[in-house]
């Protein structure tokens, strides 16, 4: 096996010849994430995260192939919501402020005992946070020490060869029945590809999001001060990798979108929003019905509907599939952090 090779994300050029080997990597490997490509990781470093000091550690084959990638952010975790206290740490890059689910770094089987080792010189005394990866991978390659400190749910839907949507036959004719009654009214539904969608349909999403949260209560992270990060996901897109739609039209207006990435067979279902005059026909189920049909078409066969265990997610037959945060301890403030997480737990 190679020695690892180091590149910092301040040196472009550097990070540029990586990208091509990134995403072959991360298609080659089974059961990978939009959220693990250099698409997302690169926007939330350049964006969200304010370019915090990251490297990307590469380990290749004796042909070069890259065999293995983990990219690390050093970052500041509060103590406490209340407290001012903000304590050093390491973490995945391309995790927590952007809510990506599936994390984790990119490792073939054979170079975890590598990527475990190297990762346990690199941090020496300072804590390390793998937040969110998929728990139905293996473990991830990490020191002696890490524990799960946070699961999340992440319900996620295999989409049926019938094209039968629902846990019972009732609800897909219902939905149906909605979706024939706002035709009747001028609605029409599209599947924009990845690659195809643009400046006005972000502007259009932005807004009936923000619309219908405050119609329907709660907050939002989700608000202008994200649009320079989704543009740079739709500038890297190409067809079948990156931002995708599901566009309620009327006329020539947007009145409903649903929103998420495209990633080889799988679309999750990231953010959406739509016109109150819809409500009484349903529109955000509408909009999953039309999504899951629409993408089947396109050769999906995973409708992944990310973080949280609402109902309407198992109305559909979502079954849940979990994320866990890991930390490896050290130090003093690896010994303040356990202590948070497991007050929180109990």
């Amino acid at each position: 096996m190679t020695a690892p090779a180091l590149v910092e994300l301040d040196a472009p050029a550097a990070v540029g010849d990586l990208t091509d080997d990134w995403l072959g990597l991360a298609t080659r490997l089974d059961e990978t994430s939009y959220f693990q490509t250099p698409d997302w990781v690169l926007s939330w470093w350049e964006t969200l995260a304010g370019r915090p000091p990251t490297r990307a550690v590469t380990w290749r084959a004796p042909t070069g192939r890259l065999e293995a990638l983990v990219v690390l952010s050093r970052a500041r975790e509060p103590l406490h919501g209340r407290l001012p206290m903000r304590l050093p740490v390491y973490v995945n890059a391309g995790s927590g402020a952007g809510a990506a689910d599936h994390c984790g770094w990119l490792v073939a089987p054979a170079w975890r005992d590598a990527v475990a080792a190297w990762l346990a010189e690199a941090i020496a005394g300072h804590v390390l946070l793998l937040r969110n990866a998929d728990a139905c991978r293996e473990q991830p390659p990490l020191p002696a020490g890490a524990r799960v400190i946070a699961q999340t749910v992440c319900p996620r839907l295999p989409i049926a060869a019938s094209g039968d949507v629902g846990r019972s036959r009732g609800f897909g004719r219902q939905l149906g029945r909605f979706t024939r009654r706002m035709e009747r009214e001028g609605v029409r539904f599209e599947w924009v590809e990845a690659g195809a969608v643009d400046e006005g349909l972000l502007g259009s999403l932005f807004d009936l999001h923000f619309r219908a949260r405050a119609r329907h209560g709660g907050t939002t992270s989700f608000g202008p001060q994200q649009l320079p990060f989704h543009r740079r996901l739709v500038a890297r897109a190409a067809p079948r990798r990156g931002p995708s739609a599901i566009v309620a039209r009327c006329g020539d207006a947007v009145v409903g979108m649903l929103y998420g990435f495209h990633w080889k067979d799988t679309f999750a279902a990231y953010q959406w929003g739509w016109e109150p005059r819809w409500d009484r026909h349903s529109m955000g189920s509408v909009l999953v019905y039309q999504g899951i049909r629409l993408a089947a078409g396109r050769g999906v066969r995973t409708f992944d509907f990310l973080r949280g265990a609402e109902a309407y997610k198992y109305r559909f037959g979502a079954v849940d599939r979990c994320d866990r945060t890991w930390m490896v301890p050290r130090g003093p403030a690896g010994a303040l952090l356990a202590a948070r997480y497991a007050y929180r737990r109990s």
